[in-house]
């Protein structure tokens, strides 16, 4: 059915409900949005609505084009003659405008259930965009024309998910390392710029009288003493605390087996599909357990769920092992690949965090829990291995969350959304685990790993054809 409007009123019935809903899921998330809320918002009677949309789902997908279109004119009108690191900048103030006015729509990307795929569509799609538009400006370099969009495709998702995923994160709330979101801009759209510029091309940006925020290199470490206050600066006011799940503790070795066959399977079938269509009875039958032996232990699936996710999460920091490597890369490398091999053996999991924590206190603090120990590990091996001629602790601690706003973006898009360019860029877990350290490693220190570049190396649009200058 065409629910296009025919005349001038019903096209500005149309925009108001747009309007509105741009609204209510900015303020409530796209779960809790509902239709009767935004006619409510909108001031108009519900039948107005079903005039103009089928759903929720069909309206969320109307207002999100608008948004995008806001964001796009801004990136698209960009001419290829500017610099590299200038359009660095002025994408990160965009996007920085933009969610900080839409933050909560990209919550759609994290709940989205399989009736909602015209939304999951297209937030890919919007993504592909992103990337292609990326690869477009810098393949028209002087320089980068041989440049082809498969080498580029697993640089540039990380790239895109780094700067929306860190943003997203903070402007809805998730994320809680910046304070004063607000007071904080300059350093966030500098130094996501810089991070951007050197996975790009191994160089610092020239950035004239303007400050670096990230100057770290590979050099004599400072000393241990010097590092550790660094680090402890940077991170001991944001750290959280441990969270506990109120859980059964059989002492029966049989007990203990139905309790494991009980979470083993939740865990398997929140690997297969969405949180909202994990049925206990799918759980029942998986495990062999009883429904009633599954009640006897917890007392609904929300706290059956809540208990396998802390527990995953507080085992892999547990079983993250100090990284033993004598070299920067390899450092990296051991450091990262828990949380790859995790969330690509359960990408249900991942999916289930991104569902439960913006309403779920408990998974929120467990999740940032988790994620603040590997950025503080992350930030150990920076300093370990490079000295920065200034470098803040508040800057430290933005990097390195950043890089970690990174990883969960480009494993979510490669094994929870199964994005064919990123399945063809890194067909083995492996593979996307070193893809990884070799972006961290280009951002921390502009270093490729011995043996050979995973990944394209672009020219700056200013030097002579050729000319590929790289720091160690």
């Amino acid at each position: 059915m065409d629910r296009l409007p025919r005349t001038p009123k019903g096209w500005r019935t149309r925009e108001k409900l747009i309007e509105a809903a741009i609204v209510v899921i900015n303020r409530n998330g796209y779960s809790a949005a509902t239709v009767e809320e935004i006619v409510k918002q909108a001031k108009l009677p519900i039948g107005s609505f079903y005039r103009h949309f089928k759903n929720r789902v069909d309206i969320t997908h109307s207002a999100l084009e608008q948004v995008a279109a806001e964001y796009r004119q801004g990136v698209f009108s960009m001419s290829p003659r500017n610099a590299l690191f200038q359009r660095e900048v002025v994408v990160h103030n965009l996007l920085y405008e933009t969610l900080e006015r839409h933050a909560r729509f990209l919550s759609c990307y994290f709940v989205c259930r399989a009736e909602d795929e015209v939304l999951l569509d297209f937030l890919k799609g919007e993504t592909k965009t992103f990337v292609w538009d990326y690869y477009s400006f810098v393949q028209k370099a002087p320089g980068n024309e041989q440049l082809t969009e498969e080498e580029f495709d697993a640089l540039g998702y990380a790239l895109v998910g780094i700067s929306e995923n860190s943003l997203y994160r903070l402007f809805s709330g998730l994320d809680n390392y910046a304070g004063d979101i607000f007071s904080h801009r300059p350093l966030m759209v500098g130094l996501m710029s810089e991070l951007r510029y050197r996975a790009l091309t191994l160089k610092d940006p020239d950035t004239g009288k303007a400050p670096h925020y990230w100057t770290l290199s590979l050099s004599e470490p400072i000393s241990a003493k010097a590092r550790n206050q660094l680090i402890s600066e940077a991170f001991s006011p944001f750290e959280e605390e441990r969270v506990g799940v109120a859980a059964p503790s059989p002492r029966r070795a049989d007990s203990k087996a139905t309790l494991n066959r009980i979470e083993s399977s939740t865990l398997e079938r929140l690997s297969n599909r969405n949180l909202k269509d994990v049925k206990l009875s799918d759980i029942e039958k998986a495990s062999g357990v009883t429904r009633g032996a599954i009640y006897y232990h917890y007392t609904d699936k929300n706290t059956l769920v809540r208990k396998v996710i802390v527990d995953r999460l507080q085992k892999l920091e547990e079983d993250s092992p100090a990284p033993s490597a004598d070299a920067p890369y390899g450092a990296v490398l051991e450091t990262i690949r828990p949380f790859v091999a995790t969330f690509a053996e359960a990408p249900g999991l991942l999916r289930a965090i991104g569902d439960l924590e913006t309403d779920d206190e408990t998974i929120a603090t467990a999740y940032r829990a988790y994620r603040a120990a590997l950025a503080r590990r992350l930030a150990g091996i920076f300093l370990a291995f490079g000295r920065a001629r200034t470098l803040a602790p508040e800057t430290l601690r933005f990097a390195t969350f950043f890089i970690v706003s990174m990883m969960e973006r480009f494993v979510r898009d490669r094994f929870v959304l199964s994005t064919p360019a990123l399945e063809k860029a890194t067909p083995k877990t492996e593979d996307a685990t070193r893809i990884l350290a070799a972006i961290i490693c280009r951002m921390a220190w502009r270093l490729d790993p011995e043996g050979g570049a995973l990944l394209p190396l672009l020219i700056e649009e200013t030097e002579p054809k050729g000319a590929r200058a790289r720091s160690a």
